[in-house]
């Protein structure tokens, strides 16, 4: 017998066992506790809930659905990761069908994606291997060792195949291929090279035929979807995810809610795969998960609306264990200014507060974890921006401290770039300058009234003092990125963190089964991309920039291979 996961259902129908089954599904969330004054608890009319989702699914009667349609395989959302799980079945002969809630197939823009994996063949080609072994530490250290390690080492030892087969895809539509040249090289938080980027062509861009911009940022997520579409995958747009169709614990289908606005049911013969993306367009889900998400006011997370938690809803709902939270979060520095390099950083009240030569997500964190309830410090530098910025490229480097364009080779300043990001600085009010110090920290003052203006040029005559004796005595930065704060014109910047990602969600086995709260299996569910768990934890590593692209890609293209028959499915010991 079919059953409709309902609200009903949920609620009474499954008993005190399905019940236990959702508390434990949201253990990364903060406990249920009474609501404050203004708070709302859902009510499903039987109990009070903290989080809305657990009050179930809406109810979705028989006489509702409009009609049912079957395919071997449904992947839920068009996403980088929906988009190379589409490929990969096409390709190996699945019948796939994607359904996308959005109007189109998504990326983060057209601008620029770094796409990261280990060992691609072309970096190989370029002089440049890692071991495997180097790598896993480094991951394990920036993840607190609570991240899945197989599904590191499946990384790892797999991405750089399935990067080569995504960007053989790319080329054969006229697109090229760049290595990216810049990355953190200090010591103390390792970053490898192992990043590419894709520009558009000529002819994807008449493919396309819809009008989107292409560019660096989508030109990969393009050549997956139309090498899917070359192999017989269908697209539904418009036609948002609503909740499973389970039938005796076996996960056989979806029901959407299609174009014309009616419910339709999608059968999957061979499996239901969820490509929902991350949680970060859902407050509340964030709120649960991954909280510090939420004290970002900047946010780069795109396509708007869309990364809402759908899948991990849908996903809690069918019975998953959930990865602990609070989940990682993707923070870069880059929701104000982007200028951050070597320089001095104060908080919001001016008061210098960390060793600025650390990892980018790390000067994210430092910032929210200063006093003052804000999201937002200010980094300060002179004339020589430029200069310094390059000269300690080699030793420090990473986003927001060399250009993002950088190809790998090529180490000449990119002085267009730096003055390119100052004045967009400049133009949106997060960079004041002036020709001496005292102008430029009335100007913040003026903005900013609980910014100190004494406090902070006395911090930065004491950040001068201890450049002059060559040791930073109060945060213990290397010496040779103490840079002198001297020469007019003086630029003070508002910087903080950026809103764009909180990858977590189901957990699954090494080739992408969804497994309930018992370990076990769910026949007929997978999870790929940002919407399942285990490939991170505590933090988002930049081990290697752009792998949570890469991951997408890396576990689309394998999940693909191993439903179809073409690798053997990785075996999982089930706990029953």
């Amino acid at each position: 017998m079919t059953k409709e996961i309902s609200r009903r259902s949920f609620l009474q129908g499954i008993g005190l066992a399905g019940a236990a089954t959702v508390g434990a599904g949201l253990a990364g969330c903060a406990p249920a506790a009474p609501a404050a004054e203004g708070e709302k608890l859902s009510d499903t009319g039987d109990q009070a809930h903290r989080w809305s989702w657990e009050a179930g699914p809406e109810d979705i009667s028989e006489d509702q659905i409009a009609e049912t349609v079957e395919h071997e395989f449904v992947v839920v959302g068009a996403g980088l990761a929906g988009l190379a799980t589409a490929a990969s079945l096409a390709e190996n002969g699945g019948d796939v069908l994607v359904v996308e809630k959005n109007t189109t197939w998504a990326s983060r823009g057209s601008v620029i994606a770094h796409i990261g994996a280990l060992n691609t063949p072309r970096w190989v080609a370029a002089g440049v291997e890692y071991s495997k072994f180097d790598v896993f530490r480094d991951w394990d250290v920036q993840n607190g060792s609570r991240m899945d390690n197989a599904q590191v080492w499946t990384f790892l030892e797999r991405s750089g195949e399935a990067l080569e087969w995504s960007l053989q895809k790319a080329e054969a539509l006229g697109g090229t291929v760049e290595l990216l040249g810049s990355h953190y090289f200090g010591e103390k938080f390792p970053e490898y090279y192992g990043t590419v980027m894709v520009n558009a062509s000529d002819k994807m861009i008449e493919l396309e035929g819809n009008g989107i911009e292409m560019g660096k940022g989508n030109a990969l997520h393009f050549s997956l979807y139309q090498s899917s579409l070359d192999n017989g995958a269908q697209y539904l747009w418009s036609t948002p995810g609503k909740q499973l169709v389970v039938e005796d614990g076996k996960v056989t289908g979806i029901i959407c809610v299609n174009a014309d606005g009616d419910y339709v049911r999608y059968k999957a013969t061979k499996g239901v795969i969820l490509a929902t993306g991350d949680i970060s367009g859902d407050e509340e889900m964030s709120a649960c998960f991954a909280p510090i998400m939420n004290r970002c006011q900047s946010s780069m997370y795109i396509p708007a609306g869309m990364n809402t938690g759908d899948g991990q809803k849908m996903a809690i709902w069918a019975g998953a264990k959930m990865q602990d939270g609070p989940w990682p979060p993707m923070i870069h520095p880059q929701g104000y200014g982007m200028f951050l390099g070597p320089f001095m950083c104060t908080n919001s009240f001016g008061q210098r507060f960390m060793n600025e030569d650390t990892w980018t997500q790390g000067k994210s964190l430092g910032i929210l974890n200063q006093p003052g309830d804000v999201d937002y410090g200010f980094c300060v530098f002179d004339k020589n921006y430029s200069r310094d910025m390059h000269a300690t490229r080699k030793i420090g480097g990473g986003l927001m401290w060399d250009s993002v364009y950088r190809v790998y080779g090529n180490d000449e300043p990119d002085e267009m770039y730096d003055k390119r990001i100052l004045g967009m600085g400049i133009d949106g009010g997060f960079i004041y300058q002036a020709d001496t110090l005292e102008e430029a920290a009335a100007l913040v003052k003026a903005d900013y009234p609980t910014f100190d203006e004494d406090l902070f040029l006395a911090e930065v005559a004491r950040y001068n003092e201890l450049v002059a004796a060559g040791e930073d005595t109060d945060f213990g930065k290397r010496a040779d990125l103490m840079l002198p704060i001297a020469e007019a014109p003086f630029f003070i910047e508002k910087v903080g963190p950026n809103k764009m990602c909180a990858p977590g969600g189901a957990l699954i086995t090494g080739y992408g089964q969804v497994i309930d709260e018992e370990e076990n299996p769910i026949e007929g569910l997978y999870a790929v991309g940002n919407c399942s768990g285990g490939l991170y934890a505590v933090d988002y590593p930049l081990v290697i920039n752009g792998n949570s692209h890469g991951r997408c890609i890396t576990f689309g293209y394998l999940l693909g291979r191993q439903l179809t028959g073409v690798e053997e499915v990785q075996s999982y010991p089930t706990r029953a």
